[in-house]
This record gives structure tokens, C-alpha cells and sequence, in this order.
């Protein structure tokens, strides 16, 4: 028999065990390894990157080169922790997950203002010391965070004219491609002056991406600090209703969570679309070749917070009125618990549930064991939700399944979980030629079939 990669014998790895796809924007994935054996097999990091966001209610996926965030039009920026610049070979681009090996000794401390020189591509910057504009190096976007005391650069939103003057029949001293970025020089006639490489002329603003553009708030020159609606042009408008010209405003404290799009996506967002991001580190890919599946895609997961998040908050009165897919409590007790509805929601006093965003708004069964560990789906928790990990191996579940009934399951499809004595957990399986239950002892990492 050829070796089945399932999307479970359970095993509790050294490292994650992350899915793999066929493609980064797969919907389903094609099963889950070890990280150690993808690691194995990995034949090259992609700096691909996809990023989940909502628009008018509805969640959709980017590409990084798709959006544009506040820190791509950020000159000034703050490090997120102590790092070295990574120094990379001339002519080459670094990429995450790579080993930037270098005899490079700058450190960058946590919260130390560098400048942004240049974005090499959409996942990385090429930085300088203010104390020492002759050390510069690379740093990730995500190791950085927009400083407010900066005005910001401008990114062209699409393929844009560079005139000569401010007026619309000026001379064209050259083009501008989309996603570049440029220098604010100046605002003159309802237009902007810039310097783009060696060149200096003046552009139309709503061409550009500002960093007015994802402000909150902003500093202005006599009225200090006011909260921003959006930008209209040459103006900001405030919540009072004001229109207030730009270059009268000194400082942005700008929101992480917003983007714009890059793009027009059918029945989506189209170019210039606001967006609210939901995972603020995007994904990024290595990809491992595997028998009977050639190149396959995986997260590498130690690129990634390990923080779950929650974006939505309903009482009990409003989830019960939601159909119910699953639920669990404590033993004895309907205080903590989770349920599957519409996405995978948890409780800690029984009045307020907190949406788990990591399962999206999907229906995954749920079962909390006797000894409170968490279960959804094929993920375990065992500190109440704060994280979890993958800890069933399709391949070897199947071999127990085809020895048992010596048949191939055309699939395995988990239908129902139900916690039983002590640590166990009961799962129901479909396997596509006939239901099959199955315990799992959490504790021993042990499953067993159940004779039906």
C-alpha cells in the first residue's frame, strides 16, 4: 500500500505538525506531516504570503503583494524587539525562514527609531541607524512598527505620471510604477510634490497611498491631537465633520489592522477597497516535495504568533439563538466551555463567549476531557484555549482503520467527538465505506477502534 497522507495514530511532536496543500490558496488541505519530516523534504522557503481580511462583513484572502499596510508607507519606524540587521549577499533579497548567516554585529534594540529606505518586497525593508546612517541591513516588516511622529512616504496606487509642475497639461518627466514608494516633498494646487529615485515632480494624490490614509488620529498644527474619519483628497476629514488640509498635520498614530487593496477581486474588493486585516503576520510557505504528492505547500509555523486571537464577542442569549453544531463544558459545570457555531467559540464564566479566530467561521466538533483538555477537530489544547496544537497523524489513522477492516478509507472525515472516561475521547469517523468509531487516550497518545 502507498503511504496516505490524511488530513490521524495520534503522536504529540518536538514541533508543530502543520497541513499541507497543493497550493498556497488551496481550500482543502491534502493532509499533515511532522515539521521535522517537511523540514526534511523542504526544498525551498517562498516569501509568499496571504493575508485573511474583511470587507463589508465578508472575509477574504490577499496575497502580500495584494494590499498595501500602514507600514509600507511608514519613513520612520520603531523595532518590535532587540534584533541584528540581516546583511545579505549583493544583489540578493533575503526571505523569511532563510538562515541570514552574517558577520554583521549592529543591533537594533526594542523600540530603537530606524529609517525606512527602502521595501525590497512586501515582507521586508532595508533600514538605516539614526545614530549612524552608515549601518543599514535588512529587517522584516513585522519585526517593526509605524513611529507617529513621521508624516509618512507615499505608495503609488496604480502606474501614475511624473510632471514637470502642478499642472494637469505639465510635462511628463517619467512614469511611476504601481507599489513604489515616494518622498512627500510638498502639497501645491491640489497636488503633490515628490521625489521618486532621481527624479523630483509632482504627481496627483489620489494616486497615492498616504499614511493619512490609515490614521486614527492625528496631530495638527493648533488643534493638537484629532480623530480621523478618512482622507478626501487634499484633506482629512475629523469625526466633527471638519475638512482639514493635510500638510497641516505634523504626527499619525496610524491603525495595524488596516489595509487597502491592490487589486479588483471578482464578487470582492476592488482597487482602493478599505480593509480590516485579521492576522496581522500573514502566512508564510515553505514548500517540501512528498511522494504520491510531489511539491506541496506548508505554514511554516515557527514564523507565526502563537497567540490566538478573538475579533467577536456574543452573550449566551445571542449564541444559543445560532444553530448549534457542537458544545462542551467542564465536567460538572456549564461555566467553561466551548461551542461550534458559525466558528468555534469559548467561555470562562458562562455568560460571554470569546471567538477563537484561529478556526475561522467553521463547524469543527468539540470535547473538553475530564482532566480539561480542550479538543476541536483535530487540534488539543491543554491550556484552556490559549493555544493550540495538531495532534492527529492521517496517515498512520488510516493503516489502523485498513488493517482493521482491510479496506482503503477513500477518505477519513471526522463527524462527532464525545468525551468519555478520564482522558478519553470517543471519535466518530467517516471513512467512505462505512462509519467508524474510535477512543483516543490523550494521556498515552493511544487509539483504539470500538467494535460496532
Amino acid at each position: 500500500m502507498s503511504t496516505l497522507y490524511y488530513p490521524c495514530e495520534a503522536s504529540i511532536f518536538s514541533k508543530k505538525a502543520p497541513f499541507f496543500y497543493k497550493a498556497p490558496h488551496s481550500q482543502f488541505a491534502s493532509g499533515q506531516l511532522s515539521e521535522e519530516e517537511l523540514e526534511a523534504k523542504k526544498i525551498r522557503t517562498e516569501t509568499l504570503s496571504a493575508f485573511q481580511v474583511l470587507w463589508e462583513g465578508k472575509e477574504f484572502s490577499f496575497k502580500q503583494d495584494e494590499i498595501v499596510r500602514e507600514i509600507q508607507v511608514a519613513e520612520l519606524a520603531q523595532a518590535k524587539m532587540n534584533t541584528p540587521l540581516f546583511i545579505t549577499p549583493k544583489f540578493s533579497q533575503p526571505a523569511p525562514g532563510n538562515n541570514l548567516n552574517s558577520t554583521n554585529k549592529i543591533q537594533i534594540s526594542k523600540d530603537e527609531v530606524v529609517l525606512i529606505t527602502e521595501l525590497t518586497n512586501s515582507n521586508w525593508a532595508q533600514v538605516q541607524k539614526l545614530s549612524d546612517k552608515k549601518n543599514s541591513g535588512y529587517l522584516p516588516l513585522d519585526y517593526l512598527q509605524s513611529f507617529s511622529e513621521d508624516t509618512g512616504k507615499g505608495f503609488t496606487i496604480t502606474s501614475t505620471y511624473l510632471k514637470e509642475n502642478a499642472n494637469d497639461d505639465g510635462k511628463i518627466i517619467t512614469t511611476i510604477p504601481q507599489r513604489q514608494t515616494v518622498k512627500v516633498l510638498a502639497w501645491e494646487k491640489n497636488k503633490v510634490l515628490v521625489s521618486y529615485k532621481n527624479f523630483k515632480g509632482y504627481i496627483d494624490p489620489g494616486l497615492l497611498f498616504l499614511k493619512a490614509d490609515f490614521a486614527n488620529m492625528a496631530l495638527h498644527k493648533d488643534k493638537g491631537w484629532l480623530q480621523v474619519k478618512y482622507r478626501e483628497g487634499f484633506y482629512l476629514k475629523t469625526s466633527s465633520e471638519n475638512l482639514l488640509p493635510i500638510n497641516e498635520f505634523k504626527a499619525f498614530v496610524t491603525n495595524k489592522y488596516r489595509a487597502f487593496s491592490l487589486i479588483n477581486q471578482e464578487k470582492g474588493p476592488k482597487l482602493r477597497s478599505r480593509l480590516e486585516i485579521k492576522n496581522l503576520q500573514g502566512d508564510y510557505w515553505s514548500v517540501s516535495i512528498l511522494p504520491e504528492h510531489g511539491e506541496v505547500w506548508w505554514k511554516k509555523t515557527s514564523l507565526q504568533s502563537t497567540e490566538l486571537t478573538s475579533s467577536e464577542s456574543l452573550s449566551t442569549e445571542q449564541i444559543l439563538k445560532r444553530q448549534i453544531y457542537s458544545m462542551a463544558f467542564y465536567p460538572h459545570s456549564q461555566i467553561k466551555g466551548l461551542i461550534s457555531a458559525s466558528g468555534v467559540f469559548k467561555t470562562m464564566d458562562g455568560k460571554t463567549w470569546e471567538k477563537i479566530d484561529f478556526f475561522k467561521n467553521e463547524n469543527w466538533p468539540v470535547a473538553i476531557t475530564n482532566n480539561k483538555i480542550w479538543i476541536v477537530g483535530h487540534y488539543q489544547s491543554i491550556n484552556e484555549g490559549k493555544s493550540f496544537e495538531p495532534f492527529i497523524r492521517w496517515e498512520k489513522l488510516s493503516q489502523l482503520v485498513e488493517d482493521k477492516y482491510s479496506l482503503t478509507p477513500k477518505f477519513l472525515k471526522l463527524l462527532k467527538l464525545e468525551s468519555k472516561k478520564e482522558d478519553q475521547v470517543e471519535f466518530t469517523m467517516d471513512t467512505g465505506f462505512k462509519k467508524v468509531k474510535l477512543t483516543y487516550d490523550c494521556k498515552k497518545a493511544l487509539w483504539q477502534i470500538i467494535k460496532n
